[in-house]
């Protein structure tokens, strides 16, 4: 059994209202799927540990640290 291609293409973004209302669509529709860290989201109380992990250069995407409730 052989896996479809799967197209990836890396990039650096900043952000803001603009460019994320353009991103809206793709997101919305599944053409552009953010690619987060399987051992994301870090609770707040796990910050530093959050970091540590980044720091070893393992992370796959991004990690996400949830606010205080």
């Amino acid at each position: 059994m052989f896996l479809d291609k799967v197209l990836a293409i890396t990039f650096l973004l900043t952000s803001d209202g603009a460019v994320l209302e353009k991103l809206k669509p793709y997101l919305e529709n599944g053409k552009l799927k953010p690619i987060l860290d399987p051992k994301s989201p870090f609770p707040f109380s796990q910050t530093v540990e959050a970091f540590s992990y980044l720091n070893t250069n393992r992370v796959v995407g991004k990690i996400v640290i949830h606010p205080i409730p």
